[in-house]
C-alpha cells in the first residue's frame, strides 16, 4: 500500500517495485529452465536428462498466460492508473489494463 499527497513519487516508487517483482518472476522462470552450477571455478549448464511436456491449458484457461505469477495494481482514479501504466510500459514490463480510460 502506497499513500501520500501528490508529487511525492508514489507512482515512481510502484513501477520500481512492481518491475522489480517482474524481473525477479523472469528470472527464476529462466533459472529453472537452464540450471546451472559451479564446477572447478567455471559456471556449467547442467543437462537437463529429458524435455518437460509443455502444460495444455485447461478449458477456457487464458491463451496468454505465459506461466507467471500476475499481479493485480488498484487505484482509486483513472489517471493514477494510466500513470502507473505509462511507468510499467517504459520500464518493459507487459501490463493490462482493465477498466475504462
Amino acid at each position: 500500500l502506497i499513500h501520500g499527497p501528490p508529487g511525492t513519487g508514489k507512482t515512481a516508487v510502484a513501477v520500481a517495485v512492481l518491475a522489480a517483482w517482474a524481473a525477479r518472476e523472469e528470472a527464476s522462470k529462466s533459472a529453472s529452465a537452464n540450471p546451472m552450477k559451479v564446477h572447478g571455478g567455471r559456471v556449467i549448464r547442467v543437462p537437463q536428462l529429458r524435455k518437460a511436456r509443455k502444460a495444455r491449458p485447461a478449458p477456457g484457461a487464458d491463451e496468454y498466460d505465459d506461466g507467471l505469477p500476475q499481479i493485480l495494481c488498484v487505484s482509486e482514479s483513472h489517471v493514477a492508473v494510466d500513470h502507473l501504466l505509462a511507468g510499467l510500459v517504459a520500464a518493459r514490463v507487459k501490463a493490462v489494463r482493465v477498466g475504462a480510460p
